[in-house]
């Protein structure tokens, strides 16, 4: 059940799901789905949260800064990101979908950049992005969704 927390920094309401408890709570904002890593201040019906750092690297995102050098918030991103809010989220187990990418997303981006290749394997899942973006563009959401399962699939084989 998401929990709804101001976040202190930002200023902005937001629901999140709390992923662990502790000094440092882990939660997953429901509304931008990165996972976060934040400090508790002020507990309560709505409790207020200090981020302290973002703790999910994301590896479509680093194939996209890394390997491209694009913003964080250049146009492919942006379509994946409506893409990840609009559709998977809608699905009957999108939360759950989305809980496990950022778990292992993490794992995933230490095993890219320990490898020889990082550079061709980040420059390959930006490929990748450009064909699902136009794929959205074309309104072939369930053949976005299969490649994105297919991929990271390939992913988890590998890296982890």
């Amino acid at each position: 059940m998401p929990t709804k927390v101001k976040f202190v920094e930002y200023g902005e309401q937001a629901k999140v799901k709390i992923v662990s408890y502790g000094e440092d709570m882990q939660v997953i904002p429901v509304q931008y789905g990165e996972q976060m890593k934040v400090k508790s201040v002020d507990y309560g019906e709505d409790f207020k949260v200090k981020i302290v750092q973002d703790t999910s690297p994301c590896f479509i995102t680093t194939a996209c800064v890394e390997a491209r050098g694009l913003p964080d918030n250049c146009p492919e991103l942006n379509t994946v990101r409506a893409f990840r809010d609009n559709y998977v989220r809608a699905l009957p187990n999108g939360e759950e979908i989305l809980c496990e990418y950022y778990e292992v997303a993490p794992q995933i981006v230490a095993g890219i950049n320990g490898a020889d290749n990082r550079q061709q394997v980040y420059l390959n899942l930006y490929e990748d992005l450009i064909s699902a973006v136009e794929l959205i563009r074309q309104g072939k959401d369930n053949e976005v969704f299969r490649n994105y399962l297919r991929i990271l699939s390939e992913l988890k084989q590998r890296y982890l």
